[in-house]
């Protein structure tokens, strides 16, 4: 007969493996983007980079409410083509405005945002009415 496992010692385990892939893209990533900023790195392959570490991110966020999970994984992508630095969102009238170049996204990315609750506006930047004020 087999010893049932224990979730909380599973998910601890899987947790702590999330942790050290982090960290471990987390040098790599730092590495790349250094180089970048030197001049010795092609900026595509920075970029992959940090496209991965948000996957990792994305993970890490799994046990999150699906909202929540959908909020994050919609602003980490969205920060990839941030328009202020100082302030990144702003919220009136149940809208959340992104400050974001909406058509520096792909097509595949416009379409993750958009199943995400985030949509291009008039303005050329990215809203959202799912996740405004209510």
């Amino acid at each position: 007969m087999t010893t049932p496992r224990d979730p909380v010692e599973d998910a601890a385990a899987i947790a702590q493996s999330y942790i050290e892939d982090f960290r471990d893209a987390e040098v790599s990533t730092m590495h790349q983007i250094l180089e970048a900023d030197r001049g010795d790195v092609d900026v595509d392959a920075t970029r992959l980079a940090i496209d991965n570490l948000a996957i990792l991110l994305q993970r890490a966020t799994a046990p999150l409410p699906a909202g929540w999970r959908d909020l994050i994984e919609g602003l980490l992508l969205l920060a990839k083509h941030h328009t202020d630095e100082e302030s990144p969102l702003h919220c009136t009238h149940d809208t959340l405005t992104v400050m974001a170049a909406a058509e520096k996204f792909t097509a595949d990315e416009r379409n993750l945002l958009d199943e995400l609750g985030f949509h291009p506006n008039a303005d050329g930047g990215i809203q959202s009415f799912r996740f405004g004020s209510a």
